[in-house]
């Protein structure tokens, strides 16, 4: 079972989509914050790291480019809706400068979320039958 570490200070995203990624068949563990996240990245293993770009503390391009020292070519997908600061298509640059070749842009449907994240661990989409609940937080 491949380990994802998702990187959200939203809690109300950070849990339902938390929840997304364990019945789509991942083992997930979560942090409010970029310092957070790298205190459990350097403890576990981890296959992936989902992070936001905006967030207390740590934020995303930090958390990524501390990722990238210890392993330029760990797998990343970077979140975010851009908020009062940046308007989200401004961020695929900045993204894809720090290495990062997947960004979602908020809102994302439970179902676009699986597919990105499958597409990124596996080389693959969603294999055909599998599905999200309608229930998708977003």
């Amino acid at each position: 079972m491949k380990r994802v570490l998702l990187i959200e200070d939203d809690e109300a995203i950070r849990l339902p989509f938390g929840e997304i990624l364990r019945r789509g068949g991942y083992d997930v563990v979560t942090a409010a914050d970029g310092r957070q996240g790298m205190v459990l990245f350097n403890e576990q293993v981890i296959d992936l790291v989902i992070t936001d770009l905006f967030m207390p503390k740590q934020d995303g391009a930090e958390t990524i480019t501390a990722i990238r020292r210890l392993d330029p070519e760990f797998k990343i997908i970077a979140i975010s809706g851009g908020g009062q600061i940046v308007r989200p298509e401004y961020l695929e640059p900045i993204v894809a400068s720090l290495g990062v070749k997947h960004f979602l842009k908020k809102p994302f449907t439970g179902s676009e979320f699986l597919k990105v994240v499958s597409e990124v661990l596996c080389g693959s989409p969603l294999s055909p039958g599998s599905s999200v609940s309608s229930e998708d937080p977003s």
